[in-house]
């Protein structure tokens, strides 16, 4: 559900992201939710922005329909929360910096690892505090979506029994 807003208040970035229909949070930022599938799914589409270059939001909606399990629109809510996606002057979707770094990374493990450096800035979750104090610290107070992307990003494996933000940081 929408909330009422008065876009008179609204920064211009948060307006276009009204205007698109993207979802905002109380603070009127882009809510952003992480797992492992929604991750895949915003790599595959900054792929396909790339690909298909000029694409706007509205036929990524309607020509893409889900990728794999995921609505695009999940996936577009997402990459523009993450600050992966933007749009160009004309309206079409573009990678932005950071979703140009992401595509740069060849590997998947590299690009979770990544992903989960731009959700650290971006959300500051409160269970960044526990990651000095080990893996099965952290990965209680993450929950099991951010515990999958450290696994699958392999910062989080029986050989590795510390996880902390250096250890994302890793090649």
């Amino acid at each position: 559900m929408k909330p009422c807003i008065e876009l008179s208040h609204l920064s211009e970035a948060q307006k276009r992201a009204y205007k698109m229909h993207v979802f905002l949070d109380e603070s009127h930022r882009i809510k952003s939710g992480l797992s492992a599938g929604i991750a895949y799914a915003s790599f595959e589409l900054l792929e396909i922005v790339v690909a298909r270059r000029p694409v706007s939001f509205k036929d990524l909606r309607w020509t893409l329909g889900n990728i794999g399990p995921i609505p695009t629109a999940k996936v577009l809510e997402n990459a523009l929360g993450m600050g992966w996606v933007g749009h160009d002057d004309d309206g079409a979707a573009v990678p932005t910096a950071s979703g140009e770094k992401l595509l740069a990374i060849g590997a998947p493990a590299g690009r979770l690892r990544q992903a989960i450096l731009d959700y650290i800035d971006i959300e500051e979750p409160f269970w960044l505090q526990t990651a000095n104090f080990g893996r099965a610290k952290l990965l209680r107070f993450a929950g099991p979506a951010i515990g999958q992307i450290f696994l699958e990003a392999v910062c989080a494996s029986a050989q590795n029994n510390n996880i902390n933000y250096y250890t994302v940081r890793l090649p």
